[in-house]
């Protein structure tokens, strides 16, 4: 089994992880921006600017949406009905995980 598909067989078991490190990651990204200056006399450049504390607690919530945007999806719009004129495809088994033991 090569690296990256025991890599993918353990984020599909623990999803949770993935989820958190997206949202690590991302929160990073926003902490980081939130630190330019993009007024400088020679445009963006790197300040001691202090970001205001609610943009702090808004970028925290944003990057925790994305831990448990599994756990509470978003609703999705109900899908149209099946058109009567077309018969259903035949299903194709699926193929075997390369995670199963």
């Amino acid at each position: 089994m090569s690296t990256l598909t025991r890599a993918r067989c353990r984020l599909q078991a623990h999803p949770a992880a993935l989820d958190a490190a997206l949202a690590a990651g991302v929160l990073l990204c926003m902490v980081a921006g939130s630190f330019v200056d993009p007024h400088g006399p020679d445009g963006v450049r790197w300040g001691l600017r202090t970001p205001d504390p609610l943009s702090l607690v808004l970028m925290t919530l944003g990057a925790a949406a994305l831990v448990f945007r599994r756990r509470a999806p978003a609703p999705s719009s109900p899908s149209p009905a099946p058109s009567p004129s077309r018969s259903p495809s035949p299903a194709t088994p699926a193929p075997p995980s390369p995670c199963a033991p």
